[in-house]
């Protein structure tokens, strides 16, 4: 794996930790062999948090835009 994001930014005015990741791998019969995932783990209060997590495989890139904007687009209820 190699992490390409490790840092605190805010989500809808809460603080939060984004973790993004370069995942490699080989699965015999697997058509990818690599994913990027994101971890997203937002402080919405009282002592507690949510996670986002998004797995996008390398074989399919066109996901990892409306993944990143469901990201951009969350809000703390």
């Amino acid at each position: 794996r190699k992490c390409t994001v490790n840092e605190a930014i805010k989500v809808d005015g809460h603080d939060a930790w984004l973790v993004e990741t370069d995942l490699s791998f080989r699965i015999p019969g697997l058509r990818t062999d690599g994913e990027w995932l994101a971890v997203l783990i937002v402080d919405t209060g009282e002592g507690r948090s949510s996670i986002y997590s998004a797995s996008i495989p390398n074989v399919s890139p066109e996901w990892e835009a409306p993944a990143r904007q469901a990201m951009a687009d969350l809000r703390v209820g």
